[in-house]
Protein backbone atom coordinates (compact mmCIF):
# COMPACT_ATOMS: atom_id res chain seq x y z
CA UNK A 1 0.00 0.00 0.00
CA UNK A 2 1.18 3.96 -0.75
CA UNK A 3 1.39 6.54 1.49
CA UNK A 4 -1.47 8.11 -1.00
CA UNK A 5 -3.89 5.35 0.04
CA UNK A 6 -3.31 4.95 3.46
CA UNK A 7 -3.55 8.41 3.71
CA UNK A 8 -7.27 8.51 1.66
CA UNK A 9 -7.72 5.99 4.15
CA UNK A 10 -6.93 7.03 7.47
CA UNK A 11 -9.19 10.59 6.19
CA UNK A 12 -11.85 8.60 5.29
CA UNK A 13 -12.08 7.15 8.69
CA UNK A 14 -11.70 10.28 10.57
CA UNK A 15 -14.62 11.86 8.51
CA UNK A 16 -17.27 8.66 9.15
CA UNK A 17 -16.00 9.08 12.72
CA UNK A 18 -17.15 12.46 12.58
CA UNK A 19 -20.41 11.81 11.30
CA UNK A 20 -20.77 8.54 13.29
CA UNK A 21 -19.72 10.82 17.18
CA UNK A 22 -20.55 14.22 16.21
CA UNK A 23 -24.01 14.36 17.37
CA UNK A 24 -22.56 13.33 20.69
CA UNK A 25 -20.79 16.59 21.12
CA UNK A 26 -23.14 19.56 21.96
CA UNK A 27 -25.13 17.40 24.34
CA UNK A 28 -21.89 15.96 26.42
CA UNK A 29 -20.91 19.68 26.41
CA UNK A 30 -24.29 20.69 28.00
CA UNK A 31 -24.00 17.32 30.75
CA UNK A 32 -20.82 19.03 31.68
CA UNK A 33 -21.26 22.42 31.59
CA UNK A 34 -20.95 23.82 35.39
CA UNK A 35 -20.13 21.01 37.21
CA UNK A 36 -16.59 20.38 37.18
CA UNK A 37 -17.07 16.64 38.75
CA UNK A 38 -18.32 15.13 35.68
CA UNK A 39 -15.51 16.20 33.37
CA UNK A 40 -13.36 13.64 35.20
CA UNK A 41 -16.00 10.93 34.15
CA UNK A 42 -15.98 12.00 30.80
CA UNK A 43 -11.89 12.39 30.38
CA UNK A 44 -11.05 9.36 31.94
CA UNK A 45 -11.02 7.12 28.15
CA UNK A 46 -9.53 9.86 26.80
CA UNK A 47 -6.21 9.73 29.11
CA UNK A 48 -6.02 6.17 29.60
CA UNK A 49 -3.40 4.70 27.91
CA UNK A 50 -3.45 3.80 24.70
CA UNK A 51 -0.91 1.51 24.60
CA UNK A 52 -2.85 -1.02 26.81
CA UNK A 53 -5.85 -0.36 24.81
CA UNK A 54 -4.22 -1.66 21.78
CA UNK A 55 -2.51 -4.66 23.64
CA UNK A 56 -5.53 -6.51 25.39
CA UNK A 57 -7.61 -6.23 22.11
CA UNK A 58 -5.02 -6.94 19.23
CA UNK A 59 -5.02 -10.73 20.34
CA UNK A 60 -8.84 -10.61 19.74
CA UNK A 61 -8.88 -9.18 16.64
CA UNK A 62 -5.91 -11.18 14.59
CA UNK A 63 -6.89 -12.53 11.72
CA UNK A 64 -9.59 -10.27 11.14
CA UNK A 65 -8.69 -6.88 9.01
CA UNK A 66 -12.08 -5.84 9.28
CA UNK A 67 -13.15 -6.95 12.97
CA UNK A 68 -9.90 -4.66 13.17
CA UNK A 69 -10.98 -1.68 11.64
CA UNK A 70 -14.58 -1.80 13.34
CA UNK A 71 -12.52 -2.11 16.91
CA UNK A 72 -10.01 1.02 15.91
CA UNK A 73 -12.53 2.35 14.67
CA UNK A 74 -15.04 2.24 17.42
CA UNK A 75 -11.86 2.75 20.35
CA UNK A 76 -10.92 5.94 18.03
CA UNK A 77 -13.86 7.45 18.60
CA UNK A 78 -14.91 6.94 22.11
CA UNK A 79 -11.14 8.00 23.23
CA UNK A 80 -11.60 11.27 20.96
CA UNK A 81 -14.95 12.17 21.66
CA UNK A 82 -14.04 14.05 25.00
CA UNK A 83 -11.42 16.04 23.68
CA UNK A 84 -13.75 17.38 21.07
CA UNK A 85 -16.00 18.46 24.15
CA UNK A 86 -13.70 20.33 25.21
CA UNK A 87 -12.91 22.22 22.22
CA UNK A 88 -16.40 23.01 22.11
CA UNK A 89 -17.05 24.68 25.36
CA UNK A 90 -13.38 26.39 25.06
CA UNK A 91 -14.36 28.12 21.38
CA UNK A 92 -15.55 31.25 21.29
CA UNK A 93 -19.74 31.50 21.36
CA UNK A 94 -21.18 32.42 18.40
CA UNK A 95 -22.69 36.18 18.31
CA UNK A 96 -26.13 34.64 17.40
CA UNK A 97 -28.01 32.86 19.88
CA UNK A 98 -29.72 29.15 19.03
CA UNK A 99 -33.63 31.00 20.09
CA UNK A 100 -32.88 33.82 17.25
CA UNK A 101 -32.04 31.30 14.50
CA UNK A 102 -35.30 29.46 15.24
CA UNK A 103 -37.17 33.09 15.54
CA UNK A 104 -35.33 33.50 11.85
CA UNK A 105 -36.30 30.32 10.26
CA UNK A 106 -40.32 30.73 11.62
CA UNK A 107 -40.19 34.03 9.10
CA UNK A 108 -39.07 32.03 5.84
CA UNK A 109 -40.85 33.30 2.53
CA UNK A 110 -38.12 33.35 0.10
CA UNK A 111 -34.53 31.93 -0.80
CA UNK A 112 -32.80 34.70 0.66
CA UNK A 113 -34.51 34.43 3.78
CA UNK A 114 -33.32 31.20 3.49
CA UNK A 115 -29.85 32.00 2.65
CA UNK A 116 -29.65 34.85 5.70
CA UNK A 117 -31.18 31.81 8.14
CA UNK A 118 -28.24 29.73 7.26
CA UNK A 119 -25.77 32.75 7.42
CA UNK A 120 -26.97 33.27 10.77
CA UNK A 121 -26.84 29.50 12.01
CA UNK A 122 -23.12 29.96 10.56
CA UNK A 123 -22.46 32.80 13.06
CA UNK A 124 -24.32 31.26 15.74
CA UNK A 125 -24.54 27.45 16.64
CA UNK A 126 -22.65 26.48 14.22
CA UNK A 127 -19.14 28.53 14.43
CA UNK A 128 -18.69 25.77 17.62
CA UNK A 129 -18.42 23.01 14.91
CA UNK A 130 -15.17 24.12 14.03
CA UNK A 131 -12.92 23.83 16.64
CA UNK A 132 -14.57 21.06 17.66
CA UNK A 133 -14.76 18.96 14.64
CA UNK A 134 -11.67 20.20 13.63
CA UNK A 135 -10.00 18.85 16.78
CA UNK A 136 -11.63 15.38 16.42
CA UNK A 137 -10.83 15.27 12.76
CA UNK A 138 -6.96 15.68 13.87
CA UNK A 139 -6.48 13.62 16.53
CA UNK A 140 -8.46 10.56 14.43
CA UNK A 141 -6.35 11.41 11.46
CA UNK A 142 -2.78 11.33 13.69
CA UNK A 143 -3.78 8.35 15.33
CA UNK A 144 -1.26 5.77 15.53
CA UNK A 145 -0.20 3.45 18.12
CA UNK A 146 -4.07 1.68 18.37
CA UNK A 147 -4.08 1.48 14.48
CA UNK A 148 -0.58 -0.42 14.51
CA UNK A 149 -1.34 -2.64 17.39
CA UNK A 150 -4.75 -3.67 15.79
CA UNK A 151 -2.86 -3.72 12.46
CA UNK A 152 -5.35 -1.42 10.47
CA UNK A 153 -4.75 1.13 7.86
CA UNK A 154 -3.42 4.08 8.86
CA UNK A 155 -0.37 6.61 7.22
CA UNK A 156 1.48 6.95 10.65
CA UNK A 157 1.85 3.40 11.03
CA UNK A 158 2.62 3.12 7.17
CA UNK A 159 5.30 6.22 7.49
CA UNK A 160 6.43 5.02 11.27
CA UNK A 161 7.29 1.35 9.92
CA UNK A 162 9.34 2.49 7.02
CA UNK A 163 11.65 4.80 8.80
CA UNK A 164 12.50 2.64 11.71
CA UNK A 165 13.40 -0.04 8.72
CA UNK A 166 15.69 2.18 6.61
CA UNK A 167 13.93 4.53 4.21
CA UNK A 168 16.08 7.29 4.29
CA UNK A 169 15.53 10.81 6.17
CA UNK A 170 14.79 13.07 3.14
CA UNK A 171 12.23 10.23 1.45
CA UNK A 172 10.03 10.08 4.99
CA UNK A 173 10.10 13.91 5.10
CA UNK A 174 8.68 14.23 1.13
CA UNK A 175 6.18 11.53 2.33
CA UNK A 176 5.06 13.42 5.28
CA UNK A 177 4.83 16.47 3.06
CA UNK A 178 0.98 15.65 1.93
CA UNK A 179 -0.46 15.01 5.37
CA UNK A 180 1.32 17.67 7.25
CA UNK A 181 -0.24 20.56 4.20
CA UNK A 182 -3.73 18.60 4.66
CA UNK A 183 -2.91 19.12 8.73
CA UNK A 184 -1.73 22.71 8.06
CA UNK A 185 -5.06 23.60 5.84
CA UNK A 186 -7.28 22.74 8.88
CA UNK A 187 -5.24 24.13 11.70
CA UNK A 188 -5.02 27.46 10.62
CA UNK A 189 -8.98 28.09 10.66
CA UNK A 190 -8.78 26.12 14.20
CA UNK A 191 -6.39 28.12 16.03
CA UNK A 192 -7.44 31.39 14.84
CA UNK A 193 -10.68 31.09 16.32
CA UNK A 194 -9.50 29.04 19.55
CA UNK A 195 -6.55 31.95 19.71
CA UNK A 196 -8.91 34.09 19.35
CA UNK A 197 -10.28 34.86 22.85
CA UNK A 198 -8.14 33.04 25.47
CA UNK A 199 -10.10 34.22 28.36
CA UNK A 200 -13.49 32.71 26.53
CA UNK A 201 -15.97 32.31 28.68
CA UNK A 202 -18.86 29.37 28.66
CA UNK A 203 -22.19 30.86 28.31
CA UNK A 204 -24.59 28.43 29.62
CA UNK A 205 -27.67 27.80 28.04
CA UNK A 206 -29.68 25.29 30.44
CA UNK A 207 -33.19 24.38 29.31
CA UNK A 208 -34.90 21.33 30.03
CA UNK A 209 -34.46 19.82 27.01
CA UNK A 210 -30.67 20.56 26.40
CA UNK A 211 -30.76 18.73 29.88
CA UNK A 212 -32.19 16.00 28.64
CA UNK A 213 -30.23 15.49 25.47
CA UNK A 214 -27.23 15.42 27.66
CA UNK A 215 -28.39 12.79 30.08
CA UNK A 216 -29.55 11.19 26.97
CA UNK A 217 -25.93 11.45 25.68
CA UNK A 218 -23.88 10.85 28.79
CA UNK A 219 -25.96 7.42 28.96
CA UNK A 220 -25.25 6.47 25.96
CA UNK A 221 -21.66 7.09 25.85
CA UNK A 222 -20.03 7.11 29.49
CA UNK A 223 -21.11 3.45 29.30
CA UNK A 224 -19.86 2.37 26.76
CA UNK A 225 -16.38 4.17 26.82
CA UNK A 226 -15.57 2.86 30.47
CA UNK A 227 -16.45 -0.23 29.27
CA UNK A 228 -14.65 -0.70 26.15
CA UNK A 229 -11.85 1.50 26.48
CA UNK A 230 -10.84 1.30 30.37
CA UNK A 231 -12.90 -2.34 31.58
CA UNK A 232 -12.01 -4.77 28.78
CA UNK A 233 -7.94 -3.75 28.83
CA UNK A 234 -8.05 -3.82 32.57
CA UNK A 235 -9.67 -7.07 32.90
CA UNK A 236 -6.92 -9.13 31.06
CA UNK A 237 -3.99 -7.53 32.31
CA UNK A 238 -5.65 -7.91 36.11
CA UNK A 239 -5.44 -11.71 35.52
CA UNK A 240 -2.01 -12.22 33.52
CA UNK A 241 -0.84 -9.76 36.53
CA UNK A 242 -0.15 -12.15 39.28
CA UNK A 243 1.48 -14.97 37.15
CA UNK A 244 3.85 -12.24 35.44
CA UNK A 245 4.71 -10.59 39.06
CA UNK A 246 5.71 -14.13 39.91
CA UNK A 247 7.57 -14.84 36.78
CA UNK A 248 9.51 -11.24 37.38
CA UNK A 249 10.28 -11.74 41.25
CA UNK A 250 13.50 -13.63 40.96
CA UNK A 251 14.52 -11.50 38.01
CA UNK A 252 16.71 -8.74 39.32
CA UNK A 253 18.12 -7.58 36.64
CA UNK A 254 15.06 -6.95 34.77
CA UNK A 255 13.71 -5.09 37.82
CA UNK A 256 17.02 -2.98 37.36
CA UNK A 257 16.34 -2.26 33.66
CA UNK A 258 12.71 -1.10 35.09
CA UNK A 259 13.45 0.89 37.33
CA UNK A 260 15.79 2.77 35.04
CA UNK A 261 13.30 3.05 31.99
CA UNK A 262 10.88 4.34 34.54
CA UNK A 263 13.34 6.88 36.16
CA UNK A 264 14.10 8.19 31.98
CA UNK A 265 10.60 8.20 31.27
CA UNK A 266 9.73 9.79 34.33
CA UNK A 267 12.51 12.33 34.48
CA UNK A 268 12.30 13.52 30.58
CA UNK A 269 8.26 13.76 31.23
CA UNK A 270 8.77 15.83 34.17
CA UNK A 271 11.33 18.49 32.44
CA UNK A 272 9.52 18.41 29.28
CA UNK A 273 6.06 19.55 31.29
CA UNK A 274 7.51 21.74 33.18
CA UNK A 275 9.03 23.87 30.20
CA UNK A 276 5.98 23.59 28.46
CA UNK A 277 3.73 25.15 31.38
CA UNK A 278 6.44 27.94 31.16
CA UNK A 279 6.55 28.61 28.09
CA UNK A 280 2.47 28.58 27.41
CA UNK A 281 2.05 30.97 30.47
CA UNK A 282 5.03 33.48 29.24
CA UNK A 283 2.80 33.88 25.90
CA UNK A 284 -0.48 33.42 27.06
CA UNK A 285 1.10 36.92 28.87
CA UNK A 286 1.87 38.75 26.06
CA UNK A 287 -0.85 40.06 24.97
CA UNK A 288 -1.74 40.83 21.20
CA UNK A 289 2.01 39.37 20.22
CA UNK A 290 1.30 36.54 22.60
CA UNK A 291 -1.57 35.28 20.78
CA UNK A 292 0.11 35.48 17.22
CA UNK A 293 3.15 33.15 18.87
CA UNK A 294 0.42 31.13 20.63
CA UNK A 295 -0.64 30.43 16.85
CA UNK A 296 2.61 29.89 15.52
CA UNK A 297 4.49 27.83 17.87
CA UNK A 298 1.42 25.67 18.51
CA UNK A 299 1.80 24.58 14.67
CA UNK A 300 4.63 22.39 15.12
CA UNK A 301 3.08 20.40 18.31
CA UNK A 302 -0.39 19.95 16.25
CA UNK A 303 1.27 18.44 13.30
CA UNK A 304 1.63 15.15 15.36
CA UNK A 305 4.27 13.56 17.12
CA UNK A 306 5.73 12.01 14.11
CA UNK A 307 5.90 14.84 11.68
CA UNK A 308 7.56 16.89 14.67
CA UNK A 309 10.11 13.92 15.46
CA UNK A 310 11.20 13.82 11.53
CA UNK A 311 11.62 17.27 11.44
CA UNK A 312 13.36 18.03 15.09
CA UNK A 313 16.07 14.74 13.21
CA UNK A 314 16.13 16.92 10.19
CA UNK A 315 17.51 19.92 12.06
CA UNK A 316 19.62 17.64 14.64
CA UNK A 317 21.35 15.99 12.01
CA UNK A 318 22.11 18.78 10.04
CA UNK A 319 25.92 20.29 10.39
CA UNK A 320 24.83 23.64 12.97
CA UNK A 321 23.45 20.94 15.58
CA UNK A 322 24.71 17.60 15.24
CA UNK A 323 26.80 17.48 18.40
CA UNK A 324 23.77 17.63 20.36
CA UNK A 325 22.49 14.90 18.19
CA UNK A 326 23.45 12.21 20.50
CA UNK A 327 22.02 13.90 23.68
CA UNK A 328 18.69 14.38 25.70
CA UNK A 329 18.13 17.58 24.02
CA UNK A 330 16.36 16.62 20.80
CA UNK A 331 14.17 14.12 22.62
CA UNK A 332 13.27 17.08 25.71
CA UNK A 333 13.15 19.71 22.85
CA UNK A 334 10.42 17.77 20.82
CA UNK A 335 8.46 16.79 24.07
CA UNK A 336 8.31 20.34 25.13
CA UNK A 337 6.89 21.37 22.04
CA UNK A 338 4.99 18.90 21.58
CA UNK A 339 3.22 19.40 24.69
CA UNK A 340 3.08 23.55 24.04
CA UNK A 341 -0.93 23.19 22.28
CA UNK A 342 -1.57 21.01 25.20
CA UNK A 343 -0.51 23.31 27.81
CA UNK A 344 -1.64 26.80 25.96
CA UNK A 345 -5.26 24.55 26.13
CA UNK A 346 -4.91 23.69 29.99
CA UNK A 347 -3.78 27.23 31.10
CA UNK A 348 -7.07 28.67 29.23
CA UNK A 349 -9.25 25.87 30.42
CA UNK A 350 -8.12 26.47 33.77
CA UNK A 351 -8.36 30.53 33.43
CA UNK A 352 -11.62 30.87 31.30
CA UNK A 353 -14.90 32.47 33.20
CA UNK A 354 -12.91 33.14 36.15
CA UNK A 355 -10.98 35.92 35.39
CA UNK A 356 -13.17 38.33 38.19
CA UNK A 357 -13.09 35.96 40.56
CA UNK A 358 -9.25 35.17 40.63
CA UNK A 359 -8.67 39.44 40.82
CA UNK A 360 -10.77 39.73 43.72
CA UNK A 361 -8.76 36.24 45.35
CA UNK A 362 -5.63 38.48 44.90
CA UNK A 363 -7.07 41.42 46.80
CA UNK A 364 -8.15 38.80 49.39
CA UNK A 365 -4.92 37.58 49.82
CA UNK A 366 -3.10 41.20 50.01
CA UNK A 367 -5.37 42.63 52.86
CA UNK A 368 -4.13 43.92 56.16
CA UNK A 369 -7.50 41.75 57.98
CA UNK A 370 -5.56 38.35 58.94
CA UNK A 371 -8.67 36.21 58.40
CA UNK A 372 -9.55 38.40 55.08
CA UNK A 373 -5.66 37.34 54.01
CA UNK A 374 -6.17 33.47 55.17
CA UNK A 375 -9.07 33.07 53.35
CA UNK A 376 -7.58 34.67 50.15
CA UNK A 377 -4.24 32.03 50.87
CA UNK A 378 -7.17 29.25 51.16
CA UNK A 379 -8.95 29.99 47.87
CA UNK A 380 -5.80 30.78 45.67
CA UNK A 381 -4.67 27.01 46.52
CA UNK A 382 -8.14 25.67 45.38
CA UNK A 383 -8.80 27.80 42.54
CA UNK A 384 -5.26 28.07 40.79
CA UNK A 385 -2.36 26.70 42.43
CA UNK A 386 -4.36 22.99 42.72
CA UNK A 387 -5.27 23.10 39.09
CA UNK A 388 -1.90 24.05 37.77
CA UNK A 389 -0.61 21.32 39.62
CA UNK A 390 -3.19 19.00 38.63
CA UNK A 391 -2.35 20.39 34.59
CA UNK A 392 1.14 20.10 34.85
CA UNK A 393 0.76 16.66 36.28
CA UNK A 394 -1.39 15.91 33.28
CA UNK A 395 1.37 17.17 30.80
CA UNK A 396 4.10 15.14 32.41
CA UNK A 397 1.55 12.21 31.73
CA UNK A 398 1.03 12.54 28.49
CA UNK A 399 4.79 13.27 27.72
CA UNK A 400 5.56 10.03 29.66
CA UNK A 401 3.02 8.37 27.12
CA UNK A 402 4.71 9.20 24.45
CA UNK A 403 6.33 6.66 22.02
CA UNK A 404 7.06 8.59 18.43
CA UNK A 405 8.99 11.20 20.04
CA UNK A 406 11.14 8.91 22.39
CA UNK A 407 11.92 6.43 19.35
CA UNK A 408 12.79 8.70 17.02
CA UNK A 409 14.89 11.25 19.38
CA UNK A 410 15.91 9.86 22.52
CA UNK A 411 19.40 9.25 22.51
CA UNK A 412 21.38 5.65 23.03
CA UNK A 413 21.24 4.40 26.70
CA UNK A 414 18.43 6.05 27.53
CA UNK A 415 15.73 4.29 26.18
CA UNK A 416 12.50 4.78 27.17
CA UNK A 417 10.39 2.12 28.71
CA UNK A 418 6.88 2.85 26.51
CA UNK A 419 9.49 2.18 23.46
CA UNK A 420 10.72 -1.47 24.58
CA UNK A 421 7.25 -2.51 25.39
CA UNK A 422 5.42 -1.42 21.94
CA UNK A 423 8.20 -3.35 20.14
CA UNK A 424 7.40 -6.77 22.57
CA UNK A 425 3.15 -6.09 22.41
CA UNK A 426 3.69 -6.80 18.51
CA UNK A 427 4.61 -10.11 19.31
CA UNK A 428 1.40 -11.19 21.34
CA UNK A 429 0.17 -11.19 25.22
CA UNK A 430 2.27 -12.68 27.67
CA UNK A 431 1.86 -12.85 31.44
CA UNK A 432 5.22 -11.02 31.84
CA UNK A 433 4.87 -8.73 29.24
CA UNK A 434 1.16 -7.50 30.90
CA UNK A 435 3.36 -7.36 34.65
CA UNK A 436 6.01 -5.46 32.91
CA UNK A 437 3.47 -2.95 30.98
CA UNK A 438 1.49 -2.69 34.60
CA UNK A 439 5.08 -1.28 36.00
CA UNK A 440 6.17 1.36 33.75
CA UNK A 441 2.26 2.50 32.54
CA UNK A 442 0.31 2.24 35.72
CA UNK A 443 2.90 2.94 38.51
CA UNK A 444 3.62 6.62 37.68
CA UNK A 445 0.08 6.65 37.29
CA UNK A 446 -0.64 5.22 41.17
CA UNK A 447 2.88 7.37 42.37
CA UNK A 448 1.15 10.64 41.27
CA UNK A 449 -2.06 9.37 42.67
CA UNK A 450 -0.24 9.32 46.25
CA UNK A 451 1.41 12.61 45.74
CA UNK A 452 -1.57 14.22 45.45
CA UNK A 453 -3.62 12.52 48.03
CA UNK A 454 -0.82 12.93 50.52
CA UNK A 455 0.17 16.95 49.56
CA UNK A 456 -3.98 17.45 49.58
CA UNK A 457 -4.35 16.24 52.79
CA UNK A 458 -1.52 18.26 53.92
CA UNK A 459 -2.92 21.47 52.70
CA UNK A 460 -6.39 20.89 54.02
CA UNK A 461 -4.45 19.99 57.34
CA UNK A 462 -2.69 23.63 56.61
CA UNK A 463 -5.95 25.25 55.68
CA UNK A 464 -7.82 24.00 58.66
CA UNK A 465 -5.22 25.04 61.04
CA UNK A 466 -4.77 28.65 59.96
CA UNK A 467 -1.66 28.08 57.72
Amino acid sequence: MTIGASLTWTLARSLALLVVFGWLIPPLATWVRGRPHRWGYLLAPFVFPELLVGYAYAPWVMGHPWLSELACSLLLGLRTLPAAVVAWELSPPGSVSASACYCRQLSLRTWADRWDCWRLRWEGPARRWIPAGGLFLLVTFQEFELAALLRTVSWTDWLFVRQATGMELAAALRSAALPATMELAGLLLVLTLVARSPESAVHPDDHSADSARGWVAAAVFLPAAWLLVIGAPLVPLAAELPGGLANLMGQRLRWLGLGKELAVGISAAACASAMAWFAAERLLRCGAFGRVAVVVLSVPGLLGSLILGLLLLALFQGRVFSSLYDTPVPWLLGLTWYLLPRAILLQIWITHGVSTALKLVELLRQSADFAQHRAGRRLWRAMVTRPRLLAVVVLAYWAYLELTLAHLLAPMGLTAGIVRLYNFMHYGRTAALSAEAAVLLLVPLLGTWGVWTLWGGRWRGRSSSGG
